[in-house]
């Protein structure tokens, strides 16, 4: 089964504010966006998820189950993505490993250097060997 990234975050926006029309208004989307997400993600999962009340959109035990499975990941997930999106190579000055065999580092480091050198003059490059007889027990 594949999930679209947008389902989960619509989830866990509707199990934080218990509300669709409040999910909608903070992800920016319209209701009926929510509303259609919702009705995609309880066929995907075989439940109900959540329950209309007064008190706003109750989860069921699976929703809170998944909730509690999916709501660090996402977090992660969005931080790495705005980390990615806010690296400026031109201007870090990060230390990158890399791992490669004798050869590898003969053939492809000079260019990988070279390459780095002009385009990100800041970052260091730390170089692991990897002997050939271990190499598929660092893969």
């Amino acid at each position: 089964m594949v999930v679209d990234l947008k389902l989960i975050k619509v989830f866990i926006t509707i199990f934080d504010t218990k509300s669709v029309s409040l999910a909608a208004e903070r992800l920016n989307i319209t209701q009926p966006s929510v509303s259609h997400s919702l009705s995609r993600l309880r066929y995907l999962m075989k439940d109900q998820l959540f329950t209309r009340t007064r008190e706003g959109m109750i989860p069921t035990f699976h929703a809170t189950q998944l909730y509690d499975s999916l709501n660090q990941p996402l977090l992660d997930i969005e931080n790495v993505i705005n980390e990615v999106k806010e690296f400026d190579f031109r201007n870090s000055n990060r230390c990158f490993r890399i791992a490669l065999t004798d050869i590898g580092g003969m053939y492809f480091l000079p260019l990988i250097l070279s390459s780095l050198e002009k385009i990100a003059p800041n970052i260091a490059v730390e170089v692991i060997t990897v002997d050939m007889k271990k190499l598929s027990d660092w893969l």
